[in-house]
């Protein structure tokens, strides 16, 4: 059964308190045990006290032990089943069975009662009883637990502050109060290390202030900023400490703050982050009030012959989207359900996982290649009397020299002739005697014309102009080849700025997202828009919705913005180049 348990906490209709749980078992246990699914407290309770269980005509089950005393709807019961609106009363405790909740096959509320020795404690009966029987009045016995407590938990470990080597023995008693003695909780699991121990004094390098910042970049060195340095907003952030958002000795919470608010504090208003200088705007909750996706789109700019790919950004709510990565490409095609022919003529029906495979992360897809993915479909044969052999990809000149040494090679071993007659027509000859051998200069002609007309053919109609976009140059300079071929890029990071993960989202088919299926022009660009992501993802406060808030998509601290704490011995982080950024000339 998948459980929801609302507990309800505090007094009076002001204070109460809601706390949902989420709870997967086939029963539904009551009791004063530790591993019962509601756990609750009472004289009169029993560490097994009651069960609830799907019976097999899909109705729920109450079924209290045999000693055990509960009362359903005011009237004790063993053996019953139960409705929505049923009250259940366990001891002072009160369970009620709510309305059916969309996703789960039981939804209970628990509303907890005072037990007998609860309510004496709070009248101060209990003192009063234990007290009458001792010497020690009730003043008294508070200044000596007062006394107690203020040397053990105080005094004791406050002497380590002043010697290394008396709090280094406090520690290793297990008996002694130490500095560990004013922990509020266990360290998070990422700071058990052997550089940490148990010693205090490591974060805490100042005696009741809160652990700098400077404290923690001298172990977290590569952290970064979240603005610019030269941002009017970086002054406003480095007055925060590290301890502001990342909470320690907090266990079992998490040290990273996920909630929305982390981010929402700020971006939910435009003219705090001074939207028209930084080109963010208002953001407020995922699924209610978030801008649509912006892309990082490549293009190629050709000066001083060299090709350099320039980052633009485009929203994905701008149409039509199109991006210029040299490549020709038809989806459509490749896609067709009747399938495309591979080298040697047989047929495959292809899919998305064909070309695009993860990366080791899970994140990004692999940049695909020739010699990977295309191979299957593209051949780089360029004789049909050679099949096997084949032109080398990616470089005008070593392709042509490879024509020359092919041609060349070919005109020495054997008379052109055999093959084709551009060189001589074949002399009458009396039979048992050899034909007379072309000349050196016929041979050579031959071989260069060949070569001029295969690379002719290869780079203008059959082989690479299949894929890339190439230009004829009509006066070449001397040593310059006669064809160029404009430079791909395939972009692979769409949205840099965010986090995403393909193999999170396995269950998911590719063409839920892309609709690469109608796509005839590789300038197409086929990322969703945030409407996509609504589908299944929503706000904090979403019902039936993915939880998502900010974290789950951005990170804080930016890898572009330089280091958190630029005096440290490594200095001033340049900022990286992005892939996006560099320059090609392939």
């Amino acid at each position: 059964m998948y459980c929801l348990i609302r507990r309800v906490t505090g007094r009076g209709k002001e204070s109460l308190e809601y706390r949902d749980s989420e709870l997967l078992t086939d029963v539904l246990t009551i009791g004063r045990g530790a591993d019962q699914g509601i756990s609750l407290q009472g004289p009169d309770i029993e560490v097994h006290h009651a069960r609830i269980a799907r019976k097999h005509d899909g109705s729920l089950e109450l079924r209290a032990s045999s000693t055990a005393q509960v009362e359903l709807n005011g009237k004790p019961v063993r053996v019953a089943v139960l409705s929505p609106g049923d009250e259940i009363r366990v001891g002072a405790h009160r369970l009620v069975l709510l309305p059916e909740q969309p996703g789960f096959d039981l939804a209970i509320q628990v509303e907890y009662g005072t037990t007998d020795d609860e309510a004496m404690l709070a009248s101060g009966d209990f003192v009063k009883q234990r007290a009458q029987y001792t010497w020690i009045s009730k003043s008294r016995l508070a200044w000596l637990l007062s006394s107690v407590v203020l040397l053990l938990a105080f005094i004791v470990p406050l002497a380590g502050l002043f010697s290394e080597d008396i709090a280094g023995m406090l520690r290793d008693q297990r008996f002694l109060p130490s500095d560990n003695f004013w922990s509020t909780g266990p360290l998070a699991t990422a700071h058990r290390t052997p550089e940490i121990g148990n010693d205090c004094n490591v974060c805490h390098q100042q005696a009741f202030h809160q652990v700098s910042s400077q404290a923690c970049v001298s172990c977290h060195r590569e952290m970064h900023h979240h603005v610019p340095e030269d941002s009017d907003h970086h002054a406003a952030l480095s007055d925060q400490q590290c301890q502001d958002c990342h909470k320690e000795h907090k266990e079992p919470g998490q040290i990273v703050r996920r909630d929305q608010a982390l981010c929402t504090d700020c971006h939910d208003d435009a003219d705090a982050i001074d939207a028209a200088a930084t080109g963010f705007d208002t953001v407020a909750d995922f699924e209610q009030d978030h801008p649509a996706f912006r892309l990082t789109l490549l293009e190629p700019e050709f000066a001083d012959g060299d090709t350099r790919w320039q980052a633009r950004k485009a929203g994905t709510d701008q149409a039509p989207l199109l991006e210029h990565s040299n490549l020709k490409f038809d989806h459509k095609k490749h896609l067709d359900p009747e399938g495309v022919e591979l080298v040697g003529g047989k047929r495959k029906v292809m899919e998305c996982a064909d070309c695009h495979v993860e990366d080791a992360a899970g994140a990004l897809m692999k940049p695909f290649t020739m010699a990977g993915e295309c191979k299957a479909c593209h051949s780089l044969a360029f004789d049909e009397q050679a099949p096997d052999r084949e032109v080398p990809h990616g470089d005008v000149d070593v392709v042509l020299a490879t024509l020359d040494e092919y041609y060349s090679k070919l005109a020495l071993e054997q008379n052109p002739e055999v093959r084709r007659s551009s060189v001589r027509r074949r002399a009458p000859r009396r039979p048992g005697r050899s034909g007379p051998a072309p000349a050196p200069d016929q041979v050579l002609a031959w071989a260069e014309k060949e070569a001029n007309l295969t690379a002719e053919d290869i780079f203008e109609r059959s082989v690479c102009d299949t894929c890339h976009e190439v230009e004829r140059i009509e006066e070449p300079e001397p040593g310059e080849a006669e064809w160029r071929i404009q430079p791909v890029r395939i972009n692979s990071h769409w949205m840099p700025d965010a986090v995403f993960a393909h193999r999170d989202h396995a269950m998911v088919e590719c063409e839920d997202c892309h609709e690469a299926r109608e796509s005839e022009q590789s300038s197409d660009v086929l990322m969703p828009g945030i409407d996509s992501c609504r589908e299944c993802h929503g706000g904090t406060s979403s019902a039936a919705k993915l939880d998502s808030s900010c974290v789950d998509c951005h990170v804080f601290h930016n890898p572009s913005m330089g280091l958190l704490n630029t005096a440290l011995e490594r200095g001033v982080a340049a900022r990286p180049v992005l892939p996006n950024e560099e320059s090609s000339s392939q």
